[in-house]
């Protein structure tokens, strides 16, 4: 009996030997499906290759994610939360990193927005220009207004500055619901004067463009000035006519 086993086991060794070699050779050259399975019946696998992929359904990694190419999501996309509430989500579970960086060639943090994607809040989910803030701004840098004159057209002088200026009321007053004290302009005062530097948002609420005051201070104070040096002339004047008796 023994010698009978082994002899069959012998003629079946090459039929083994083969076998393995065809699922060897086959496991080696597997491509990934072209598509998903039939009915949908069990989950379609992640593509390995370079060909495109559409996942309806939902995708969890528990590691590091290192994308070389393009990616594309049709629904919401959450870091850091599961219960999405825009686009792009992200939540920082981690106060001692910043939530969302990138970095360009030299290594300069840098965050870019492609316009026409809407406004957008920094801390206010309701913004009413291409960029909102609640809270204050700081700068170790410079904050530029576009002012070429290839930019303009129709230049004329401020007329009447100072006049203008005397008119405006400079008030103390506290924020509401922060009670921070500060001082400023009445933005309904200063429409009356000068409502090139107020804005009106959808919801009504009035700004000014204080950057935009200075050109009028600038020419306030030139006539300010061309009053002085006549009232010295005057007083020169005077000076010599005492003289002279």
């Amino acid at each position: 009996m023994k010698e009978k086993t082994k002899k069959v086991l012998i003629q079946s060794l090459p039929v083994i030997l083969i076998s393995l070699l065809t699922m060897a050779v086959l496991i080696y050259a597997w491509q990934e499906p072209s598509q998903s399975p039939p009915q949908e019946n069990v989950f379609a696998p992640i593509n390995v290759g370079d060909t495109p992929q559409f996942k309806s359904g939902a995708l969890g990694v528990g590691g590091i994610i290192y994308g070389y190419s393009n990616a594309f999501f049709d629904g919401n996309v959450g870091i850091g939360t599961t219960t999405t509430e825009a686009k792009l989500h992200i939540k920082a579970t981690n106060t001692t990193t910043a939530p969302f960086r990138v970095d360009d060639a030299t290594n300069r943090s840098r965050f870019y927005i492609q316009p026409g994607t809407g406004n957008v809040g920094i801390g206010t989910t309701t913004p009413q220009y291409a960029l909102g803030v609640v809270g204050n701004i700081y700068a170790t840098g410079r904050i530029l207004s576009s002012s070429d004159i290839r930019l303009k057209e129709n230049v004329s002088e401020i007329k009447d500055a100072l006049e203008k200026i005397l008119k405006l009321q400079g008030v103390n007053f506290y924020w509401k619901g922060s009670g921070e004290k500060s001082i400023g302009l009445i933005a309904q005062e200063v429409e009356k004067i000068f409502p090139e530097v107020i804005n009106t948002d959808n919801s009504g609420m009035k700004s000014i463009d204080y950057g935009r005051l200075t050109a009028v201070l600038i020419e306030g104070i030139k006539e300010q000035q061309k009053e002085i040096d006549s009232l010295k002339q005057e007083v020169e004047k005077l000076k010599v006519q005492i003289k002279g008796q």
